[in-house]
């Protein structure tokens, strides 16, 4: 664009970046560090240890972290996740949209210690193919680390 000001555009063009395709991310593949996420709301990076490690902490209700394009193959049957939250509280799985994307599954974080991540698992509804993955916190206070699939047996 070019002008004199934003209210003053005179002319404008599209143009085209060449780039590499970035694939759709395999939930199957190992775990899914939260911090890696695309975008987010309501969200504060801290430690996940004393020492070392990254992690997301809701600092509202209803804060997520977006995974665009995961990969789900051909179904995953339950995930588990290294979190922790200073009430407990609930992290909620949704598909395609954060308010009103089916629901994959919900896993219940017990309350802890700022540092005391553990794994809490659930089962997951059927659901397979690329997704964009919200991962919904219903809580403040929860402390994610990472996710990790399991593929249907």
């Amino acid at each position: 664009m070019i002008g004199r000001s934003a209210r003053d555009i005179r002319l404008c063009a599209p143009f085209h970046v060449d780039g590499e395709h970035i694939p759709p991310r395999a939930a199957l593949a190992g775990p899914i560090s939260a911090v890696d996420h695309d975008e987010y709301d309501a969200v504060a990076f801290v430690d996940a240890a004393r020492v070392s490690g990254d992690a997301v902490r809701s600092t509202a209700e209803g804060a997520w972290i977006l995974f665009r394009s995961v990969d789900l193959g051909a179904g995953v049957a339950a995930c588990a996740a290294r979190a922790t939250g200073v009430e407990g509280g609930v992290i909620t799985l949704r598909l395609d949209d954060p308010l009103y994307g089916p629901v994959a599954g919900a896993l219940t974080v017990s309350a802890g210690g700022r540092y005391d991540l553990a794994e809490v698992r659930a089962g997951l509804a059927e659901a397979d193919g690329v997704h964009d993955l919200y991962v919904v916190f219903e809580n403040a206070g929860i402390t994610l680390a990472s996710l990790a699939f399991e593929g249907t047996p």
